[in-house]
């Protein structure tokens, strides 16, 4: 069941290299899911979240090399031809993934109670519960919660590690896990305050290279909520994530 929200943007980030599969081709532009129509992950996972959010406008940001490839435009093409409704513009990505974002944030439009979801393009396994809520959280947007994101409990034991010298390897101390989750996507901001967060990054530019858009709205001054993630919601990295 779809929820229509006000004006939602999703900003899909697919400028990784891939580096980590061990593939000539980013995992991105490949059918890794098995899909009989052997659609590739970036659509997969606008596919998957179109099942439960209106999508007015969709953003993808893709790196300088394969954004002209037919790896890219030829499924995007055919992907075109099933919708009518939804803006699709395309920005080319940059170096880390806080540069892609900032590119991609030139082409959001802040109207009035709009929202933006950012996600990874190779995370398609978005489950009905899981859509479902992502769908009931942006409707919770406003002024006062303008970035939501979702996350997991952490269940491994965690450390700091020492990387410098003779140390280089030695456990520093243990951090308690109680309190620590793991950060997933489609991350959600409110896009009237995202337009007032990007102004004061240009105003008090650090060159901080964000991980995440949590963290960058938080370095701005934002308050940042957290919902439950889904521990299928995984992000594709490695060839041992699909065994």
């Amino acid at each position: 069941m779809i929820q229509k929200t006000s004006h939602t943007t999703l900003m899909l980030l697919l400028a990784g290299s891939g580096s980590r599969f061990e593939s000539r081709i980013p995992k991105q532009f490949l059918n890794l899911t098995n899909t009989e129509d052997n659609v590739p992950l970036f659509i997969q996972s606008v596919i998957a979240l179109s099942k439960f959010v209106f999508i007015d406008h969709l953003i993808l940001v893709v790196s300088k090399e394969y954004i002209e490839s037919t790896e890219f435009l030829e499924p995007l093409n055919t992907y075109k031809k099933s919708i009518s409704s939804m803006r699709i513009d395309i920005a080319e990505g940059g170096k880390t993934r806080h540069e892609s974002f900032l590119k991609g944030a030139d082409l959001v439009s802040h109207h009035e109670n709009s929202s933006l979801m950012i996600h990874d393009a190779n995370r398609p396994f978005i489950s009905e519960s899981f859509g479902l809520s992502i769908s009931e959280q942006l409707n919770t947007l406003s002024n006062q919660r303008a970035c939501l994101i979702p996350v997991i409990p952490t269940i491994d034991s965690l450390c700091k590690v020492s990387l410098e010298g003779e140390n280089w390897g030695q456990i520093i101390n243990y951090i308690p896990r109680e309190n620590t989750y793991r950060i997933q996507t489609p991350q959600l901001i409110f896009s009237p305050i995202l337009e007032e967060a990007l102004a004061k990054a240009k105003m008090y530019s650090t060159g901080t290279e964000y991980t995440d858009e949590g963290s960058f709205m938080s370095s701005m001054g934002f308050k940042v909520f957290t919902f439950a993630g889904d521990p299928a919601n995984i992000k594709i990295t490695t060839k041992n994530d699909l065994l």
